[in-house]
């Protein structure tokens, strides 16, 4: 898997654009520094949405927050099934709003994750 380096910070905003017929997407939200005394690390945004084609979603990030990934869930039935097989892919625990502590995505699933400022003041993206 190949980690990309960003040229500049993307601390506010993070946009999506969607052109899948129709998806419903997950954020995880990872909190890596458990010790920030700010009221919240983590971005004001439920953690499951549907999402139409051509959907764009913007949302902002507190100035602490460290990492987090996105992906697409597909073919989802959360009326009988809230758990992590209520789709075909990327389901996770708690049905459409993932459980941000233990919401991690069943495989296949794609999955674009990012670090904002590491030790050294880079920010890191990934996909795949």
């Amino acid at each position: 898997m190949q980690i990309h380096h960003l040229a500049c910070s993307i601390r506010n905003p993070i946009f999506l654009l969607l052109s899948c017929p129709s998806l419903t997407i997950h954020i995880q939200h990872v909190q890596t520094d458990l010790h920030v005394n700010t009221p919240s690390t983590t971005p004001n945004i439920e953690t499951g949405w549907e999402a139409p084609a051509g959907s764009v979603r913007t949302f902002t990030i507190p100035e602490h927050w460290r990492a987090g990934r996105i992906w697409g869930r597909r073919n989802c039935d959360f009326s009988n099934n809230p758990g992590p097989n209520s789709c075909t892919d990327g389901g996770c625990n708690g049905g459409l709003q993932c459980d941000p502590r233990s919401g991690t995505g069943v495989p296949p699933a794609t999955v674009a994750e990012w670090t904002l400022g590491d030790e050294n003041g880079l920010d890191w993206y990934d996909g795949g």
